[in-house]
């Protein structure tokens, strides 16, 4: 696989299924795509939820996670796990924007970042609240030299690690186990990425975040 999908899933079963569910009617997947259920949860519904809908599916690969038992922890087991070249770490509460994935297969393998930050949709039960979370509305390389820009631009909205599609291989060798408990080891390995090399943003919106049920 060229791109896997990793869920550093706890607790929302519920919410989960209709994530993997959008994720599953874009006819991209399982050409390039797979999925990676990392499951840190307290209980065993999502291991449940795996066996009854999903074990059949082979582009679909659950593990159980529990001793990962906080954020970072869970994140970078996931990314660990991941068989693509890249690695996309998607919330288990958001849902992907319908017929996105061939545009950012396409993206990746025309442009072969090293990272990769989506634009993202906000919405609650009631609809969308809003249409674009970062009002930059066209794709951005950021070049060697431009840390300070890339950390003014998009600093903040990196806390919302559901954004981030990486290089696997990169991820692995820049990221600090002794950041893990601070909820935001993924920054600082994102900033280390980042240090003298070429990043690019993908500003047409690919997730819709789910509000109100953040960790």
């Amino acid at each position: 696989m060229f791109l896997s999908i990793v869920i550093p899933s706890h607790n929302k079963a519920i919410f989960l299924k209709k994530a993997i569910r959008s994720i599953l009617k874009d006819d991209e997947f399982g050409r390039n795509i797979n999925l990676i259920i990392s499951d840190n949860s307290l209980n065993n519904d999502i291991q449940n939820l795996y066996l009854k809908e999903y074990k059949n599916n082979k582009y679909i690969k659950y593990f159980s996670s529990k001793k990962y038992n906080c954020l970072d922890s869970n994140v970078n087991r996931s990314i660990e796990l991941a068989t693509g070249k890249y690695a996309w770490v998607f919330g288990d509460d958001d849902i992907l924007v319908t017929g996105i994935l061939k545009k950012i297969i396409k993206f990746l393998k025309t442009k072969e970042p090293n990272l990769l930050i989506c634009n993202s949709k906000a919405f609650s039960e009631k609809g969308i609240i809003e249409s674009k979370r970062m009002p930059k509305n066209k794709d951005l390389l950021y070049r060697k030299d431009d840390n300070d820009k890339f950390l003014i631009d998009m600093g903040g909205y990196l806390t919302y690690v559901g954004a981030i599609i990486v290089n696997k291989k990169l991820w692995i060798e820049n990221y600090k186990k002794s950041k893990i408990g601070s909820f935001f080891a993924h920054i600082d390995c994102i900033g280390a990425i980042k240090n003298n090399r070429e990043v690019y943003f993908f500003g047409e919106p690919s997730i819709k975040m789910r509000l109100g049920s953040q960790t």
